[in-house]
């Protein structure tokens, strides 16, 4: 039996009865967020009564609760939870974001990998918020990150991973992945911004992806705009 999933950068708390509508509604099984606040953790968690799997990146300003991360939610308890960081200090300064050196020097960038039994099969969910580039061209972080990144999920023979990229579709750093990994997002979506939403409006750039490993089934993908500033990925995943 398959499962409904869906993954979608939230951009924080500014978009919360959004994604806690969409969760109520969707009725997901499993659910990968970026740029979730630490505070709004249980908030979302309780919309279907979720498992949560939080992993901090970025601190805009002192004080516990003032921690972005990212975030997986799952309908059943976790077999195993594991955080790979691939670039980005051990311990963020507050988070500086007025250059590309001073945001890769103050924000952690994480892989999450976990696992999760559902009708008696064992399915394997990566989440990440990948490196920042401007204007979607890939530069010397971004190289050097997914290598690592790569290297990863290289010791992971069977997934699905998602997340935000920072990588349009079709350019450098997306077909690295896309190499190696099927990219399940339908190809005649071009954005994946929401025009709405975003403070930059309309931009051609389809950066949340959904790739996964051939033994992984995903079908009736669909970008759900009116969520958040990027759009939200859902799909049907079967193994």
């Amino acid at each position: 039996m398959a499962i409904t999933f869906i993954s979608v950068n939230i951009e924080r708390d500014k978009h919360l009865d959004r994604v806690e509508k969409l969760l109520m509604e969707s009725n997901a099984d499993m659910v990968c967020l970026q740029e979730v606040m630490q505070c709004d953790v249980n908030r979302l968690a309780k919309t279907q009564h979720y498992n949560e799997f939080f992993s901090p990146t970025t601190r805009h300003k002192d004080g516990e609760n003032n921690w972005e991360g990212i975030l997986i939610l799952a309908r059943h308890p976790f077999i195993s939870k594991k955080v790979h960081q691939y670039a980005g200090p051990d311990t963020p300064a507050v988070y500086d974001k007025s250059t590309t050196t001073t945001l890769q020097q103050t924000r952690r960038y994480l892989l999450q990998v976990c696992e999760v039994e559902f009708n008696q099969q064992i399915y394997r969910f990566a989440n990440t918020h990948f490196t920042w580039s401007r204007d979607g061209q890939a530069d010397d972080y971004q190289r050097q990150d997914v290598k690592k990144m790569l290297d990863y999920l290289e010791a992971y023979p069977s997934f699905v991973l998602s997340g935000d990229f920072n990588a349009p579709r079709g350019r450098e750093i997306f077909s690295k992945i896309a190499e190696r990994y099927q990219d399940n997002i339908p190809a005649h979506y071009e954005t994946s911004l929401d025009k709405n939403l975003h403070r930059c409006g309309y931009l051609p750039y389809m950066v949340d992806g959904l790739f996964s490993t051939p033994d992984y089934t995903i079908r009736d993908v669909e970008l759900m705009f009116g969520v958040s500033d990027h759009a939200a990925v859902r799909a049907i995943v079967d193994i």
